[in-house]
C-alpha cells in the first residue's frame, strides 16, 4: 500500500489530472461566458430595438376608445382590439401583443392576439418593467429575459394614459434559453472529453515512464535479497533506458566482484577450519603436558616439603637432646638451690600473711571513716538546700517589699532601698549556696569514689591474703617435689647422651636428601612456567583463529545469499 500510495505513476496522474481539469474548466468557463456575452451584447439588444419600435407603432395605431371600453367588458371592443393586435404581431413578426389591467398589484389580461397561448382573464406574473411603465406616460419599458407559465419572453410595456391598462408586446426568447443550455452542455461535454482523453493520455505516458521504473524496482528488490540473476531489457534512448544500461553494467561488475569474494571466502573458511583444528589439537596436547607437569610439580613440592620438615625436625631433636643433656646437669645444681630458696620462701610467706592481716584491719578502719565522712557531706547538702530555699523566700520578700515601696511613693523610698539591699544579699546568698552545693557535690562524688576504692582495696587485700596463704602451702609441696625431680633428672641425663649420638647421623642423611629434592623442585617450577607461557600463547593464537573462522563463516554466509 505504501508503494502504491507514493508511486511515481500516482504522482504523475495527480499532476496531469490537476492540470487537465483546471485547463478544461478554465476553457469551458471562458467559452461559456464569451458565448453569453455575445448573446447579451448582440442578440438581446436587437430584441430591445424591435420591441421598442414595434411597441411605439402599435401604441400609436391603437384605438384608445375601444381599449378603454374593454374595462366595461364589451365584446365588440375586445374583437376590434384583438384583431388590431393580431395584425401587428404578424406585421412586425412578434410573438405576442396584449393588453393588461394592472391594479392592486395584480395583472390580468384583457385582450391578446389570436395565436397567443394567453387568454383573457389570465393572471400574469408582475415584472419590474410593468411597474415602471405604470409610473411613466407614453414611455416604453422593456423587461429582462424571464420565464413564466407561457414560456420565455422579453416584453415591452407602455401604459395607456388615463387608465390602468398597459400595452404589452413580447418576443419569444425560448431559443435563447435553448442556446444557453446548449452552450452549457457543449462546454460540459468538452470538459468531460478533455478530462477523459487527457487522463487516458496521462495514464499511457505515466505507464510508459513508470513501467520500466517498476521493473527496475522489482529487480532491485530481488537483488537486495541476493538474486543477481536478473537483467533489465528496456528499449529506447531516453533517460530511463540510460539508467537501465548503467544498472546492467553495475550488475555485471557486482557479479564479478561477488564471484571473487565467494571464491576468496570459501578459501578463507577452509583454511581457517584447518588452522582451527590444528590449534585445537596442539592446545589439547599442551594442556595434557601441562597437567602432567603440574602433577609432578605438586609431588615434588610435597616431597621437598616433607624432606625439609624432616631435616628441621631432626635438627631440632638433636639440638633438643643436646640441650636436655646439658641442662640436666645445670638443673640438678639449680634444684638444690631451689630447695633452699623454697624453704626461705615458705618462711617469708608466713611473715607476709601476718603483714596482710594487719593491712586488712587498717583498710577496714579507713573504710569506716570515709563512710562517716560521706554521711556528713550528705547532711551538709541538706542544710545548703534549706539555705537556698530561705534565700529564694528572702528574694521574693524583697521583691514584694519593692512593690509595696513603689506603691507608697515618696514615703516608701527608704524602705525600697532596704528591700533592694535585702534582695542583693539574697542574690549573693543564693550564689554562695550554689557554689557550696557544687563543692558538696564534688566532695560527695569523691567520697563515693573513695568508698568504692577502699572497698576495692579491702577486697584485693582479702584476696591477697588468701593467695599468700595458698603460696605458703605451695612452697611446702614444692620442697618435696624438687627432691623427687632431682632423682629423676640423674636418670634422664645418662639416656639423652646415648640418643644424641644417633640423631647426628640421621640429620646428616636428611639434609643431603633435602638438597637434592630442592634442586628437582626448582627444575619442575621452571618447566611449569614454560608450559604456562606456551598455553597462554596458544590460547591467544586459538582466540585469533576462532575470531578469523567466525568472520570467515559470516562472510561466507553473507556472500552465499547472492545468486549469480
Amino acid at each position: 500500500m505504501f508503494r502504491i500510495k507514493h508511486s511515481v505513476s500516482r504522482k504523475l496522474m495527480r499532476t496531469f489530472a490537476v492540470v487537465i481539469v483546471l485547463s478544461s474548466i478554465l476553457f469551458s468557463v471562458s467559452f461559456y461566458y464569451v458565448s453569453m456575452g455575445i448573446i447579451n451584447k448582440n442578440v438581446l439588444p436587437q430584441f430591445d430595438k424591435v420591441l421598442l419600435t414595434s411597441t411605439k407603432d402599435i401604441y400609436k395605431g391603437l384605438d384608445k376608445t375601444q381599449t378603454l371600453q374593454l374595462l366595461s367588458g364589451k365584446e365588440d371592443s375586445r374583437f376590434i382590439v384583438e384583431s388590431y393586435l393580431s395584425k401587428n404581431v404578424n406585421e412586425f413578426q412578434l410573438h405576442t401583443a396584449y393588453l393588461i389591467d394592472y391594479h392592486d398589484n395584480q395583472a390580468v389580461i384583457l385582450a391578446t392576439n389570436d395565436k397567443s397561448n394567453m387568454k383573457p382573464t389570465d393572471a400574469l406574473t408582475i415584472q419590474d418593467a410593468m411597474i415602471k411603465a405604470t409610473k411613466g406616460t407614453s414611455t416604453v419599458s422593456i423587461s429582462e429575459l424571464y420565464s413564466d407559465q407561457f414560456g420565455s419572453h422579453k416584453t415591452a410595456y407602455i401604459s395607456i394614459p388615463g387608465s390602468s391598462i398597459i400595452l404589452a408586446v413580447g418576443m419569444d426568447a425560448t431559443f435563447i434559453e435553448q442556446k444557453r443550455a446548449e452552450i452549457f452542455w457543449i462546454c460540459t461535454g468538452i470538459t468531460a472529453i478533455i478530462i477523459v482523453f487527457g487522463m487516458a493520455l496521462a495514464y499511457v505516458d505515466s505507464r510508459r515512464i513508470t513501467k520500466p521504473l517498476t521493473k527496475l524496482a522489482s529487480i532491485t528488490d530481488q537483488m537486495s535479497q541476493g538474486d543477481f540473476r536478473q537483467t533489465i531489457e528496456i528499449k529506447g534512448h531516453d533517460e530511463v533506458a540510460q539508467l537501465a544500461g548503467s544498472f546492467n553494467t553495475m550488475t555485471v561488475q557486482l557479479k564479478d566482484m561477488i564471484s571473487t569474494v565467494l571464491d576468496t571466502s570459501h578459501s578463507v573458511v577452509n583454511g581457517a577450519d584447518e588452522m582451527f583444528h590444528s590449534v585445537q589439537t596442539f592446545e589439547d596436547l599442551i594442556e595434557r603436558s601441562n597437567a602432567a607437569t603440574n602433577q609432578v610439580e605438586r609431588g615434588s613440592v610435597t616431597i621437598a616439603s616433607a624432606t625439609a620438615e624432616n631435616a628441621r625436625a631432626m635438627e631440632e631433636i638433636s639440638d633438643g637432646i643436646q640441650h636436655i643433656a646439658t641442662s640436666s646437669a645445670i638443673v640438678t645444681e639449680r634444684i638444690g638451690q631451689a630447695s633452699e630458696q623454697a624453704n626461705m620462701g615458705n618462711e617469708l610467706a608466713q611473715t607476709a600473711i601476718d603483714q596482710m592481716n594487719l593491712v586488712e584491719g587498717a583498710a577496714g578502719k579507713s573504710l569506716q571513716h570515709i563512710s562517716i565522712l560521706n554521711e556528713r557531706s550528705e547532711s551538709i547538702a541538706q542544710v545548703v538546700a534549706t539555705i537556698s530555699e530561705i534565700t529564694k523566700q528572702t528574694n521574693i520578700l524583697a521583691l514584694n517589699a519593692s512593690i509595696e515601696a513603689a506603691r507608697a511613693g515618696a514615703q516608701g523610698k527608704g524602705f525600697a532601698v532596704v528591700a533592694e539591699e535585702v534582695r542583693k544579699l539574697a542574690e549573693e546568698s543564693r550564689a554562695a549556696t550554689d557554689e557550696i552545693s557544687e563543692y558538696l557535690i564534688s566532695i560527695q562524688e569523691e567520697s563515693q569514689n573513695s568508698v568504692s576504692a577502699m572497698q576495692h582495696v579491702s577486697d584485693e587485700i582479702q584476696s591477697g591474703t588468701d593467695i599468700v596463704r595458698k603460696a605458703g602451702l605451695a612452697f611446702e609441696e614444692l620442697t618435696e617435689l624438687i627432691q623427687n625431680i632431682n632423682l629423676t633428672i640423674h636418670t634422664v641425663s645418662s639416656a639423652t647422651q646415648e640418643v644424641s649420638a644417633g640423631t647426628e647421623e640421621v640429620t646428616a642423611s636428611v639434609e643431603e636428601a633435602a638438597t637434592i629434592t630442592a634442586k628437582s623442585l626448582q627444575n619442575m617450577k621452571e618447566i611449569a612456567e614454560y608450559s604456562n607461557q606456551q598455553i597462554t600463547e596458544i590460547a591467544a593464537h586459538a582466540s585469533t583463529v576462532t575470531t578469523l573462522q567466525a568472520k570467515a563463516a559470516s562472510l561466507s554466509a553473507s556472500v552465499n545469499k547472492f545468486k549469480i
